[in-house]
């Protein structure tokens, strides 16, 4: 049983789940998230049916509000959605979720005990789980150095994320340049430009998927494919070339790092996914315009 403090500081978090044409999952995934988070705003990009169903289902439920946008917004207009609907009713925290995001049990009391233990909590703005691919069966740790229940970060992932309101007000919230993708890697260069700190919680595990992700192997190396459509792939080569060209001159390594994933990852779509022509075509464009500085919604 957790403390009433516990509970008290339970209250003191408000959840925000972006949705478009989820599946049938996404009711078991927020009955969940409920059962630890006591409030929860679902903010939906114009789904179609029957996922509309889905979404309305979930109003009945005590705790969980609706906001249903028009058209698609993008995922970091949304967030934000999110974030002022926190801000207007006085949350602490924002924790942001994918609409195929499973939380597993002891997630919530796990993050606020990590924050409690940490000891330069005045400069933490972000909690991160640790994650969870069903899919290939791979966990993804941030930080390699296992020996610690919490370790030190440098970016994490939107899904999941538990990141303080007062620093999303110092920081501006996230960037809807970006539309979708790179949102997270971005927001969290900005928090450290800003002198926060993230922190990676090893007692708490999401369950997340990565697109329709394949493990490959070659040799005695196995690793994944994500399987992301070729408008993922413009999005993903815009925003982390908008991401570089920021961040160039603050976080040099971090760059040269993101890059040779870059790379990787174009390489394993040449070799190992499908309709590779097209989804190269638009990872080009998407650099053109990441260079030239387009933004926004690709159309």
């Amino acid at each position: 049983m957790h403390s009433v403090k516990k509970r008290e500081e339970f209250q003191d978090i408000c959840a925000v789940v972006v949705t478009y044409n989820p599946e049938a999952s996404l009711i078991a995934n927020i009955r969940e998230l409920r059962k630890q988070i006591s409030s929860i705003l679902i903010v939906d990009n114009a789904s179609n049916n029957p996922a509309l169903a889905y979404i309305a289902d979930l109003e009945a439920i005590e705790g969980v509000k609706v906001i249903y946008n028009r058209r698609n917004i993008g995922l970091a207009a949304a967030l934000n959605i999110g974030y002022r609907y926190a801000c207007a009713r006085k949350y602490t925290w924002l924790l942001t979720f994918d609409q195929d995001s499973t939380i597993t049990p002891g997630y919530i009391a796990a993050m606020l005990d990590a924050y409690g233990s940490y000891d330069k909590r005045d400069r933490l703005a972000i909690l991160s789980p640790i994650y969870y691919f069903p899919a290939t069966q791979a966990v993804c740790y941030h930080n390699r150095d296992r020996s610690s229940p919490i370790a030190v970060i440098e970016r994490t992932m939107t899904s999941g994320m538990m990141i303080k309101i007062e620093a999303l007000d110092k920081i501006g919230g996230f960037d809807e340049d970006f539309f979708i993708d790179c949102i997270d890697h971005e927001l969290c260069l900005r928090c450290l430009d800003f002198g926060y700190k993230l922190i990676e919680v090893r007692g708490a595990k999401l369950a997340h998927s990565l697109g329709n992700s394949e493990q490959r192997k070659l040799l005695n190396w196995t690793f994944t494919i994500t399987n992301h459509t070729p408008s993922r792939r413009y999005y993903n080569a815009r925003n982390r070339l908008l991401t570089y060209k920021k961040y160039l001159m603050s976080h040099p390594v971090l760059i040269a790092k993101d890059l040779s994933n870059f790379v990787f990852q174009i390489l394993k779509i040449i070799f190992y996914e499908k309709d590779a022509l097209t989804k190269l075509s638009y990872t080009a464009k998407g650099c053109y315009h990441g260079i030239i500085g387009r933004t926004g919604e690709y159309k």
